[in-house]
């Protein structure tokens, strides 16, 4: 190992467990994380960030505590599995200041979902130029997103009827759901949190509306994502694809022309997964 990856190294064990510092003395949600293992990642991390891997090391070895640095491992194994599947981790790069908001940010997050949303960020952000910061926008998307937001995102994304226009541009149909259906996909019973959190989503321009509306007497919630609701939701899938192709959309010749009417999606109840997320 050079002296450079050995630095790099060092810097990761020291982000994994600052105490001990050491291969041996890992210890990952109540597991030790193998030699080997440790040694991938960094490895990784080199590969998508060099030359800067050191100084974005650096700085997060002295900002995180154990708690976040076992949050960053899970963050850059599931990046890789997206990546390496293909080949592609060894010829990709991203820009240092992207990997160092989506590890710093990203960090913090324990619920599976919306971390894995971090996750596809990092992997969708590299390129063979290494020098695509476009994923900076969806950083500061995602930096504020709650988990029960995330929820609601992927609902929408992957619910929707979806289409596209001559010029690639996607569009979704319009999404609704009944009260006990959004406090299915969101594991959450507090109308005031979700009539909030639909505010949210619709003010940062994820959601074509927010909070609830009355239909025939009945409570609905309009989940409908935005464009850019959908491209964030793409991206964090790690693809860089466009969402027409992502979603292998057949082009329309006149959007506008279409009645969504018909196309218009409506969940009374949603049949949750054994892993908690119906989607």
């Amino acid at each position: 190992m050079s002296g450079a990856s050995s630095r790099r190294m060092a810097i990761f064990l020291r982000m994994i467990d600052p105490v001990t510092a050491s291969i041996g003395g890992l210890t990952v949600v109540g597991s030790k994380l193998a030699p080997t293992a440790a040694k991938g990642l960094m490895s990784f991390l080199g590969r998508i960030c060099n030359p800067a891997a050191d100084e974005l090391g650096a700085l997060l070895a002295d900002k995180v505590a154990s708690v976040r640095q076992r949050n960053a491992a899970a963050l850059l194994e599931k990046t890789q599995s997206i990546l390496e599947p293909d080949g592609a981790a060894t010829a990709l790069h991203t820009p240092p200041r992207v990997a160092y908001k989506i590890l710093e940010h990203g960090s913090w997050i324990d619920e599976d979902l919306l971390r894995d949303l971090w996750s596809g960020l990092l992997a969708s952000s590299c390129t063979a130029s290494g020098d695509d910061d476009s994923n900076m926008l969806f950083t500061s998307l995602l930096e504020d997103m709650t988990s029960l937001q995330a929820k609601i995102l992927a609902f929408g994304s992957q619910r929707s009827v979806k289409l596209v226009d001559e010029s690639g541009l996607v569009g979704a149909c319009p999404v609704s759901v009944s009260l006990p259906a959004l406090q299915e996909i969101t594991g959450c019973v507090d109308i005031q949190r979700l009539d909030r959190e639909l505010d949210c989503m619709r003010e940062r321009g994820l959601l074509s509306e927010g909070g609830f509306t009355f239909s025939h007497g009945t409570k609905l919630a309009i989940v409908t994502p935005t464009a850019l609701g959908i491209q964030l939701w793409c991206r964090c899938q790690g693809s860089r694809s466009t969402p027409a192709d992502f979603f292998t959309l057949t082009h329309v010749s006149h959007l506008s022309g279409i009645e969504v009417d018909d196309n218009w999606l409506h969940f009374d109840h949603i049949n949750v997964e054994p892993t908690g997320y119906p989607f």
